[in-house]
């Protein structure tokens, strides 16, 4: 109680005039540290405790993932005599939330040589592992264990199941997950709207869509960000920019730079230029490289050169060392008969060691 009002001084306080501690007294107080930030005072407890459980080992394992030291939390798991699925799930996890998913995966694989069983926790995390990896293989053992197993399709693992089949470019197979899907929450309707999107079908995103909302379930802004995929992907500009004053206006939701981002691809695409720098000049945060990469290409597409210019050097003071900014000046003052600009572009890009890069130019 009074690690959740940040009164870490109490809890220590009273754990000290404590006459018998017992293994949960000492689990408390390190579990306490780590939901407190405090890694290295949960350790000092830890490395104080005559005995151990599985839970102490996990929360000190899941404290260090979570700070992004996998190397101590590694270290800690090779030390434990006797692992657990709960164990193996926190070093599991560790390495997932770190980005480091083919790590994830061996030692997924580590745990089934050692003829441990996982649970959805598990599963739900190696699916994470494989949608960003697009191990699709892995993906449909682990649906084939679920099946095997008779496990539920709980709303975690069902979401997680999908997600990975939607990432994986198989959206039937996510369709399948999600209508054997007893309970069903925002997450699931956005995967599947995301993977229709993602896969080419615009329509069937929309629809998807409607029903999400028939069903009474409000939708959040990576609902939003896969209905805008799909406008992108079908060249409906006048539906992502319907689908884009929703947001707000109908939603609440605020539009995040993804979305300002997906918009102006959109205009620019469809030769909207004008418009695309406006939204870019009304954004109520700073435009990145992407959002200016996304107008640049309509400017290449449809030759506005004196918009190109104004936008690639806005594109190089976010990031002096774009290459294809430098790739697309040059070649457009070549195009222009300015070729003492085109020489001093690929002047500049000699001088600063920069290279253009194989199959991403957009000159």
């Amino acid at each position: 109680m009074y690690f959740k009002f940040g009164k870490v001084g109490i809890a220590q306080k009273l754990f000290d005039e404590m006459r018998v501690r017992d293994v949960v007294s000492w689990n408390t107080l390190v579990a306490g540290y780590c939901v407190s930030g405090q890694v290295g005072n949960a350790r000092r407890v830890f490395d104080g405790m005559s005995v151990k459980t599985s839970f102490s080992w996990s929360t000190m394992i899941s404290a260090y993932a979570k700070a992004g030291e996998l190397e101590e939390a590694g270290r800690l798991f090779n030390e434990m005599t006797e692992r657990n699925v709960v164990t193996w799930n926190a070093m599991i996890a560790g390495y997932a939330q770190n980005e480091k998913y083919a790590e994830a995966v061996g030692l997924f694989r580590q745990m089934q040589e050692c003829g441990l069983a996982p649970n959805d926790v598990t599963l739900v995390t190696v699916l994470s592992a494989c949608a960003h990896l697009g191990a699709l293989d892995l993906g449909k053992w682990i649906d084939r264990f679920i099946k095997r197993r008779g496990m539920e399709l709980s709303l975690f693992l069902g979401n997680a199941l999908a997600d990975m089949y939607a990432k994986c470019g198989c959206i039937t197979e996510a369709r399948l997950v999600f209508n054997k899907m007893h309970e069903r929450d925002v997450i699931s309707w956005s995967i599947i709207i995301t993977g229709l999107a993602m896969n080419g079908h615009a329509d069937e995103a929309f629809v998807c869509f409607g029903k999400m909302i028939e069903h009474g379930v409000k939708p959040n802004d990576i609902t939003f960000m896969g209905l805008l995929t799909a406008c992108t992907h079908a060249g409906l500009v006048d539906k992502g920019l319907e689908y884009f004053d929703m947001m707000e206006k109908t939603y609440g939701i605020s539009p995040k730079i993804e979305h300002y981002g997906c918009v102006v691809d959109l205009l620019s695409r469809a030769g909207r230029l004008a418009e695309a720098e406006d939204m870019i000049n009304s954004m109520p945060v700073k435009a990145n490289v992407i959002v200016w990469g996304a107008l640049l290409g309509g400017c290449r597409i449809y030759k506005d050169t004196n918009r190109g210019e104004r936008v690639v050097q806005q594109i190089l003071e976010l990031d002096s060392e774009h290459s294809g900014s430098y790739v697309y000046l040059a070649n457009l003052y070549t195009s222009m008969g300015r070729l003492d600009d085109a020489s001093q572009c690929r002047l500049r890009m000699r001088d600063k060691g920069i290279t253009k890069t194989p199959g991403c130019s957009i000159g």
